[in-house]
């Protein structure tokens, strides 16, 4: 049964793209065929519930879903901007799970942007910023329209 899970990835005869549950935020997994990548667009944040019980998303939905799918990492996180309800949970995201690469949208950064910035260049994870130009990943043609 271990073996199967294991498998599971290369057996995708087609890319899918799945929205995960984050609350307010938005938080899109792109599987690509035959385990070519995994991308993950926005993060969401943190969900509270009244003033004790908070859910951090990375741990509790993102990262769970990612590993029952057979993901063992992420070829791309694509950040769309720094607002927190895209992008709260990318930092603890990268903490737990790893990443090949960030891409964020170019532009002047905000507090969370400026944070996740400088964890990318602690931990030595390879970013850019982008504005409006195409990006090859994972063998696909990506194109990003930066409208801030």
């Amino acid at each position: 049964m271990l073996t199967l899970h294991y498998m599971l990835p290369y057996t995708r005869y087609s890319a899918k793209l799945t929205m995960l549950d984050v609350g307010q935020g938005d938080c899109l997994l792109i599987t690509l065929k035959h385990n070519q990548g995994a991308i993950l667009i926005d993060t969401g944040g943190i969900v509270s519930y009244g003033q004790q019980e908070k859910l951090f998303l990375a741990q509790t939905r993102i990262i769970p879903y990612l590993k029952s799918q057979g993901i063992r990492k992420l070829t791309a996180l694509i950040l769309t901007h720094g607002d927190y309800d895209h992008a709260g949970e990318a930092i603890a995201l990268m903490k737990s799970f790893p990443v090949d690469q960030v891409i964020l949208n170019a532009g002047d950064n905000n507090h969370l942007e400026q944070k996740l910035i400088s964890f990318l260049e602690t931990k030595r994870i390879f970013y850019q910023q982008v504005s409006r130009q195409n990006i090859r990943l994972a063998g696909q043609l990506f194109q990003f329209l930066n409208l801030k």
